[in-house]
């Protein structure tokens, strides 16, 4: 999508749209970082619960006939979970990062996250259920630190599921991966035309990828890490990467109240690997609000 003048390409709309969202995002960050404190989290927290307990009703409500969008709409999507945005996957991504925050041993919170995970397996969105798991797996971490034995052995169980996969990867990639691994080849050629300093914000989304022997096209290579080292280059990618390492080393462990956001922010960060969350409004807003609170608590 550009701008153009006579037969003069003037602007790629794309790059101006990612720049203003990447500036907007730096200036609300340096806003939220200087004025919220440790209540304002705690208070947020229940906006987050509610939301995604919202969504997942609605989403399940469509998935089993009664959709109050349905006369007004038209669906491309066979599954109608999350059929308000045509795309199961983007809700049950937002689902995904809530799990942390309903991993408490009172009532209300199991009835959520029992109902949170109902709607995970409704939305057959595999990368969303195992970005979940792996959320608990890291609460699970957090929780048990003090305990060698059951760490030792969640480490233990961790490494073998590892293995497994290792083992079965290529079943794994062509049962999960919807063409991604052949995306990702394609665009690994754009990559390399500019490795060190990348080709631009919002590049990828003028690009037409096409996967030989397919004849859909892609906008999104359905992995924000490499779309960061596309776009910014292996000098962009690291600087992006350290920030993040500074806000896991800086993260205060010892404050309880801390761990759903944390959990979530790394789940955020494994969901990058197979989708594009940041390129999501209500998903990449999500991650700044895990980011925010693992600054501040």
């Amino acid at each position: 999508m550009t701008l153009s003048f006579g037969n003069q390409r003037a602007v790629n709309l794309w790059t101006l749209e990612a720049m203003i969202h990447t500036f907007l995002a730096l200036w609300t960050s340096y806003i939220i970082l200087s004025y919220f404190e440790e209540s304002d989290y705690l208070y947020i927290k229940k906006f987050i619960k509610c939301s995604a307990l919202l969504i997942c009703s609605v989403a399940l409500l469509q998935k089993f006939g009664l959709d109050i969008y349905g006369k007004i709409a038209i669906y491309n999507n066979t599954n109608k979970f999350g059929a308000f945005l045509d795309n199961p996957n983007i809700v049950a991504n937002y689902l995904a990062l809530s799990v942390p925050f309903f991993l408490k041993k009172d009532i209300k919170h199991i009835i959520g996250l029992l109902l949170i995970c109902f709607g995970l397996s409704q939305s057959s969105s595999e990368w969303s259920m195992l970005v979940a798991g792996v959320g608990v797996f890291i609460y699970a971490l957090l929780w048990f630190r003090g305990n060698r034995a059951v760490l030792w052995s969640l480490i233990g169980g961790a490494g073998l599921a590892g293995a497994f996969a290792g083992l079965n990867i290529e079943y794994l990639l062509s049962h999960f991966g919807s063409h991604r691994v052949e995306l990702w080849v394609v665009a690994w050629d754009k990559f390399k035309q500019n490795p060190i300093f990348g080709q631009g914000l919002g590049v990828v989304k003028s690009w037409d990828l096409h996967i030989p022997g397919i004849s859909s096209v892609w906008y999104s290579v359905h992995n924000d890490w490499f779309e960061i080292l596309i776009q910014l280059g292996v000098l962009g990618a690291v600087l992006f990467g350290i920030v993040v390492v500074a806000a896991i080393k800086k993260f205060n462990y010892k404050n309880v109240q801390g761990y759903d956001y944390f959990i979530s922010f790394l789940s955020f960060l494994v969901l990058m690997f197979a989708a594009f969350p940041m390129e999501v409004a209500p998903l990449a807003l999500f991650g700044l609000l895990d980011w925010w609170g693992v600054e501040t608590l």
